[in-house]
């Protein structure tokens, strides 16, 4: 039996729905419920939660849409776009740190033990630990969040809205779960 346009929209939508919701979910059980636990359960609600959220647009693909399930070689196209505006946010990050977040009491006073005490409940609180977190998250994990966002949120939203709201509404979604982030790390401040 094919799927008619309105069941493949509908099927869309609560795809994108989950998509959108599920990394917010994740972002709240691990940095508010399960915070200052003992045990290795932050590690372990990371480790499925993660599992799950990448899994999940493949699954989907393989199920519903295994024409999307290609790989495309790599270009230079957008590279030089890229490089600037990594270079403008970077460029922009040290003064708005060293002018404004670093006199707000809170980053000063309570964001490095936090940070420390996610380090411990991940089983990462050594130099070598952090190191490896950090690579992890500014590596592996952006890029998969590209795929994640990028590739699937966006790209099945752009199919069924204007590309401006596809953008927007993509956004939004990946914008969800960092407020959870920001709100523990800098309490009082969002």
């Amino acid at each position: 039996m094919t799927a008619t346009p309105a069941d493949t929209r509908i099927r869309d939508w609560a795809a994108l729905a989950f998509t959108s919701i599920f990394p917010l979910l994740m972002a709240y059980i691990y940095f508010v419920v399960l915070q200052g636990t003992k045990d290795k359960s932050v590690l372990f609600a990371f480790g499925v939660g993660k599992v799950v959220q990448f899994a999940f647009p493949v699954v989907y693909a393989f199920w519903f849409e295994r024409e999307r399930l290609r790989f495309a070689r790599p270009t230079w196209r957008g590279i030089p776009i890229a490089l600037a505006f990594a270079l403008m946010v970077g460029a922009g990050m040290y003064p708005l740190y060293f002018f404004l977040v670093q006199h707000i009491p809170s980053v000063a006073d309570e964001t490095p033990a936090k940070i420390y005490n996610v380090l411990q409940q991940m089983d990462r609180a050594t130099p070598t630990g952090y190191l490896l977190m950090a690579f992890f998250v500014c590596v592996p994990h952006a890029l998969m969040e590209e795929y994640y966002w990028r590739w699937f949120v966006y790209g099945t939203m752009r199919r069924h809205v204007p590309i401006a709201a596809a953008v927007v509404l993509a956004s939004i979604g990946f914008m969800l779960h960092h407020i959870v982030i920001l709100a523990v790390y800098f309490p009082g401040n969002f």
